[in-house]
């Protein structure tokens, strides 16, 4: 049986990969100055996993605060992410941890040559090398809720999402009377939604 599993687990892992539903920076470029660790991993969703599992808040943006320690931030983290570490977004952080940038785990021990290494990969050709060198990523669809924008299109496609033609912001609008409002235009028949729907 564990024969079988590794040889299907090689297969599975030789896979080429379309990942349909990302959020990453979508151009090297804008990675300037994105280089400390625990920004970026409490960028969004574990942040809602420390919270869950009762970190305060404050201390959350205090964890954020790259003018400070990383030992003395990850030490506002540390009693929470036992209990979030299992989650489906922490179990990437340390599959993360391991694959890129080769430790065995997320700890006091490691955060700080974890955190060196981390700013060190922040270069051009880093994402490339994790994209497709190691995710066997052949092309990540980009899903950021914004407009029109330019990609690296040797590693994304963008898409765009119709949200404010479907959530008004804010949200106590209507959306016919914001998009009338935001765009200085008066939309009164199927024509004219379809134009505004073009603007962005």
């Amino acid at each position: 049986m564990n024969s079988a599993y590794n040889e299907l687990l090689k297969k599975i892992n030789e896979m080429p990969v379309i990942d349909t539903h990302e959020h990453l920076v979508h151009s090297e470029e804008l990675l300037d100055g994105r280089d400390d660790l625990l920004q970026e991993f409490l960028l969004h969703y574990m942040s809602s996993d420390l919270i869950s599992s009762g970190m305060n808040p404050v201390d959350l943006e205090k964890a954020k605060d790259k003018s400070k320690p990383l030992l003395e931030r990850w030490r506002l983290i540390e009693p929470y992410w036992e209990f979030c570490r299992y989650t489906g977004h922490g179990r990437a952080l340390d599959e993360a941890v391991k694959r890129i940038y080769g430790f065995n785990e997320i700890n006091a021990d490691t955060i700080e040559d974890l955190g060196y290494k981390f700013k060190k990969a922040n270069k051009p050709g880093h994402m490339k090398d994790v994209l497709k060198n190691i995710c066997n990523i052949e092309l990540a669809i980009l899903d950021p809720w914004t407009g029109m924008y330019e990609c690296d299109r040797n590693l994304f496609r963008r898409v765009w999402q119709p949200q404010n033609y479907l959530i008004a912001l804010p949200y106590e609008s209507d959306v016919l009377s914001w998009l009338e409002d935001r765009y200085s235009i008066k939309i009164e028949s199927l024509e004219g939604w379809l134009e505004a729907f073009e603007i962005e």
